[in-house]
């Protein structure tokens, strides 16, 4: 009887590690060929934005690539500073670069409040687990219009707390530059000569710390404070947010359709098979002590 009950024990656990292998490699491949169809700084179709714009003025997604970093800008407070001194920094804090002009009649000004207002909602700790930098596309605008834009955001929404100021820059920037580092991004403006305006999409865009990486590209103007948190866990590469972030994290992935998180079964069955694995190799261990303790009585 005992060695039927060993033998059932054996069979159910090998059972169990094939299943978990299993999972762990169907969702390695299905990971890898996702990869393989959408390779970094390719163009998914899916993911261009659909309203109707002027040539040039639509968000191409980029994620993966690494713009240019090196160009120097002013900040509001006429300070100089490049994207590369700021990423690799040793606060080591995924960075949100958004693009757009401070005399805007309204997007770029939504862009941003629905930015902050994630921001608040994502239970991050405010400027410290990230940073925030706005450069203006109009090269005629001036450090004058950077620092009111900024005197007025900061006092809205980071006042009341005690956090690096530094870590929120509006700034501005030579041309060539601005230009350079939002083809970089993937982000198309255009002047439009009818509406004297310029012409471009809403999102933002995160870069992870230390590489300058492009992590990922928000897109829209309605950005949830579980998809904000999410997407800085994601870029910081786990060098912020709790154990539970890090471990959810697998189970989402950007849907490029909705512009959201959404639940990724591919992630969800990985860490479910990690998980297996580890269980089994604890119900293993338990029978190895259990034998050990029963033939010493023996």
């Amino acid at each position: 009887m005992r060695f039927s009950e060993n033998t059932f024990e054996s069979t159910f656990t090998q059972w169990l590690l094939c299943g978990a292998v299993m999972c762990f490699s169907l969702a390695i491949h299905a990971e890898n060929t996702y990869n393989k169809e959408f390779e970094p700084g390719s163009v998914n179709p899916a993911l261009r934005d659909t309203n109707v714009r002027p040539s040039g003025s639509t968000i191409i997604d980029k994620v993966g690539s690494t713009p240019p970093l090196d160009a120097t800008f002013t900040s509001h407070d006429g300070s100089q500073f490049t994207l590369n001194e700021l990423v690799k920094s040793s606060e080591s804090i995924p960075t949100i670069i958004s693009l757009g002009y401070y005399t805007c009649p309204m997007l770029c000004s939504l862009v941003i409040n629905s930015t902050f207002d994630s921001l608040a909602l994502s239970g991050l700790k405010p400027i410290e687990d990230y940073r925030f930098v706005f450069l203006s596309i109009d090269p005629k605008e001036d450090v004058e219009l950077a620092s009111k834009k900024y005197a007025g955001y900061y006092k809205k929404y980071f006042s009341k707390f005690e956090s690096n100021k530094t870590n929120i820059i509006f700034g501005v920037g030579r041309e060539q530059d601005v230009k350079s580092l939002a083809d970089g991004l993937g982000f198309g403006y255009v002047w439009d000569e009818k509406s004297e305006q310029y012409a471009h999409a809403a999102g933002i865009f995160l870069l992870s710390p230390e590489t300058g990486r492009l992590s990922r590209t928000l897109w829209g103007l309605n950005y949830e404070g579980a998809d904000m948190r999410r997407a800085l866990v994601e870029a910081s590469e786990g060098k912020i947010g709790t154990v539970v972030d890090k471990i959810l994290i697998s189970c989402f992935r950007y849907d490029a359709d909705s512009h959201k998180y959404g639940f990724y079964i591919f992630g969800a069955f990985k860490l479910v098979g990690v998980f297996t694995i580890i269980f089994i190799a604890g119900i293993l261990f338990w029978l190895w002590r259990s034998e050990k303790r029963n033939r010493a009585v023996t």
